[in-house]
Order: C-alpha cells, then structure tokens, then sequence
C-alpha cells in the first residue's frame, strides 16, 4: 500500500453521496478503478437479491482517508436456497461483498449463511480465497461468473460442509479448548503486551447458550455460540474480561481484569469469523484421519 503524501492529507472529510463515491483517492494510480458499491447492490437486487448494510466503517481523523468507506452488504434470494429440507429451516444462503474506497484493498466477495435464530451471520474463509477482485474494473460477466460460481459452492461444499459439522460432537473440555484458542487470538495483541503478566480469560462465557436451539455440543452448535458471544453478529456480545497481573501503587503484584471490547473492525470482524471456521476444520481434519 501506498503512503498517503503530506500534501494530499484532507482538512476535512470530502463530500460523499453515500455507496455511490465516483472519485478515486488521489494516492491511486491511474490504472485504479473506482468499484461503486451502490452499482454493485443494483446489480444484485436486478437478479432477485435483497440488500442490507452490514457495517460501514470510515478510516479515522487525521489519516487522510476520511470520507472513504468501507462497506459491508449482505445480500439474499428466495432463489438461493439450502438443498436441504432441514438445515433450510434454519439457515439462509448470504452472498456478502466488502468495498472499500480508500484503495488499500481488494473488492471481497464471501460466501456466507445466516442463521435466524440468533441473527448470525456466517462468513467462511475457506470458502471465499478465490473470489476477490483487484480495483481494476468489475463487469456483468464477472458478477454472472461469480454468481453461478456462489451456486455450485453451495450445492457442491457448504452443505456438506456444514453437515460434516453437525457431525461431531466435543467434550466440554474441548469446547472449552477451541473458545480458548478463539478468544486468545482475538485478545492476541493483549497476549501480546502483557506477556507473562496475562492470566486468562472468561473461556466459559464465551460458550454460553442464549436459546434452545443453541443447546447441544456439536461442532456447529458450538461455534455459533462462540460468534455470537463475540459479537459477531447483529446482537451484542456477552460481556468477557481478561485477568491480568499488574503492580499496585505500592509496589506490590495484585491481579485485575478489563472487558473484552467489542470487534467494529470489518476487516477483524471477518478475520475472526474464518478463525473459527479455520479451527473448526482441524477437527474435521482429525476426524477423517481418525478414520
């Protein structure tokens, strides 16, 4: 990524029409293309979709990028469905693309599901390594492609994918494992600084059921806890703290705690949804090597 010059650093935030921004930021060549995302969710909604902003997110003060957002959108179609007469019950085929204005990454489109019981949304990394485009220009053919490309994902890998899922059952120490391998990643630049004087963290809570269709200890169940406990989803996380050791005013070691903040980085936000699902693939891996 470029390094934005001192001269082209903004005093205040551009003018903006929002999802529809046309001018490049400067420090883009002039073989950047701008992605308008507002022409992305038209293009989408003449094929059936629905729309809704997930996020948007817009770089901080001072930085020079202010007024170039980042967004978020979700999209499904009553055409898309599950080929499942059981899981259709309980999740919707979503198609989620990440833009961004400022220049500094790829136009992102992931293959997802949403779950309604608890509002999840579910974004697999695995799922969506090929489907990014660089700012070069997206046309039709490339978002037809995409579509048919979405399709045979569904059919072909997810639903099996998700089923395999279902599939196996964890013991609560190793529930209690895979939530702690997920909240130290989040809490890594924690770990991180705190060194040896880091403790824990509330590894438990991060397993905690808020309805009974959550109840269960599969592998499906039991990562739809951990992202919704985390906060990402459409809910509020549960409220977790990390404990620490830390010197008082006199001198002495004593412990202390603060709470996990909440992820509102669209970027961190995805990146902790594939964790899981990256994790939650090792115990796949383990099991067919099992047998």
């Amino acid at each position: 990524n470029k390094e934005l010059p001192k001269t082209l650093v903004y005093k205040e935030a551009p003018e903006i029409t929002v999802l529809n921004r046309s001018i490049a930021h400067p420090s883009r060549s002039d073989k950047y293309s701008v992605i308008k995302s507002g022409e992305i969710v038209k293009w989408f909604e003449s094929k059936g979709f629905t729309s809704k902003i997930i996020a948007k997110e817009n770089p901080r003060k001072g930085g020079g990028y202010e007024g170039y957002e980042t967004h978020f959108i979700a999209f499904e179609n009553p055409n898309l469905v599950i080929p499942n007469e059981e899981l259709a019950k309980e999740i919707t085929p979503r198609i989620y693309i990440k833009n961004s204005y400022h220049g500094r990454s790829k136009f992102g489109v992931f293959i997802g599901l949403f779950r309604g019981w608890c509002e999840n949304g579910l974004v697999f990394g695995d799922f969506s390594e090929s489907l990014q485009f660089r700012h070069r220009g997206v046309t039709e053919e490339d978002l037809e492609l995409l579509l048919q490309n979405v399709k045979r994902k569904y059919e072909e890998e997810m639903i099996p994918y998700v089923l395999n899922l279902k599939g196996i059952k964890l013991s609560r120490d190793e529930q209690i494992a895979f939530a702690k391998t997920i909240l130290d990643y989040r809490l890594s630049d924690v770990i991180e600084k705190k060194g040896e004087n880091f403790i824990g963290a509330d590894y438990e809570t991060l397993l905690t059921v808020n309805r009974k269709e959550d109840v269960g200890n599969d592998l499906w169940l039991v990562c739809q806890r951990i992202q919704e406990n985390l906060g990402l989803n459409e809910n509020k996380p549960v409220s977790l703290e990390y404990q620490f050791w830390k010197k008082d005013k006199n001198g002495e070691r004593i412990q202390d705690s603060r709470k996990v903040s909440h992820v509102s980085n669209i970027n961190r936000s995805i990146d902790l949804n594939s964790k899981i699902f990256e994790e939650a693939n090792k115990f796949l891996h383990n099991q067919a090597v099992a047998a």
